[in-house]
């Protein structure tokens, strides 16, 4: 995205970051305030409730708000045609994985070396 410069109001500023924050809300599936600028966090931390809000009301996503950050969780799985496993040994390796993959900070990664992580993690998910 390019840098528009510096907004020549506070209400086209706010404007400006609230776009931006719900765009960004909607687009990843999780948002870390240790990502965000301190203008970013200042403005989010202050209108939390209303930018979910507004979110919950036009795509039904609900907030789920953490220390570390909030994201929009689609509890009705209406965005999405394939579900993530939840129950059962698919559903723990899948967010064994999930953990892993997030943590890792990397884009991509082997099969054999996610096998490797199940397998020390939960030996009795990989024989």
């Amino acid at each position: 995205m390019r840098d528009r410069g510096t907004p020549p109001t506070d209400d086209l500023r706010n404007l400006r970051l609230r776009q931006s924050l719900t765009r960004r809300l909607l687009d990843d599936p999780v948002l870390y305030f240790a990502e965000l600028s301190d203008e970013e966090n200042a403005y989010l931390r202050g209108q939390r409730s209303a930018i979910c809000r507004r979110i919950t009301d036009l795509t039904g996503l609900v907030a789920e708000i953490r220390e570390e950050g909030l994201a929009m969780v689609d509890f009705d799985d209406d965005l999405s045609d394939v579900r993530m496993p939840e129950k059962g040994t698919e559903g723990h390796v899948t967010l064994l994985v999930a953990e892993h993959l997030a943590r890792s900070g990397e884009v991509a990664h082997e099969v054999d070396s996610l096998v490797a992580v199940v397998r020390a993690t939960a030996p009795g998910f990989a024989p």
